[in-house]
């Protein structure tokens, strides 16, 4: 699959997106090869070339033969998986200090507020009562940033989705 492209229409760029970390991290070391130093397009190619006959034969059944086959890919070394696991109890304190941690940040996010909504009444000329302050009237999210954490909010999601 080595050949040279003779159709100069099919020469035009497209890009492509890598979204799975293990995929980076072997692009990550086959950079450190001198021959893809500087070529993130030459591993595009050269992973084409090898993994494209591949695909087809998993999704048609179909063999094809090239003229410049690119020999088999044997890694250097065995990669090791290490598993770790972590016992119940300290699964358990992981769970109550992110609780804890969530839970202060809350409390932190409505003193916060309280105080920034006070002053902006201030500001505007209005009396801050302050029994209302101590009931946490003025505890609701500014509109500015409620409507950066819906957004935020709205991203994390997507990417638990994928």
């Amino acid at each position: 699959m080595g050949r040279k492209c003779l159709d100069k229409n099919k020469r035009g760029n497209k890009y492509i997106r890598l979204l799975n970390d293990d995929n980076w991290l072997i692009v990550e070391r086959l950079e450190q090869l001198p021959k893809y130093k500087n070529s993130f397009n030459k591993i595009a190619n050269d992973a084409l070339d090898y993994g494209l006959p591949l695909l087809l034969k998993a999704e048609f059944g179909e063999e094809i033969e090239l003229e410049n086959q690119v020999p088999n890919f044997v890694p250097t070394s065995n990669p090791r998986v290490v598993v770790e696991t972590i016992d119940d109890r300290q699964l358990e304190e992981i769970i109550r200090l992110l609780e804890e941690l969530v839970l202060n940040s809350n409390i932190t996010k409505s003193v916060v507020s309280s105080l920034l909504n006070a002053k902006i009444d201030l500001l505007y000329g209005n009396n801050v009562r302050a029994d209302k302050l101590e009931d946490g009237a003025y505890r609701e999210t500014p509109l500015y940033l409620s409507d950066y954490e819906t957004r935020i909010q709205r991203r994390l999601r997507e990417m638990k989705r994928r």
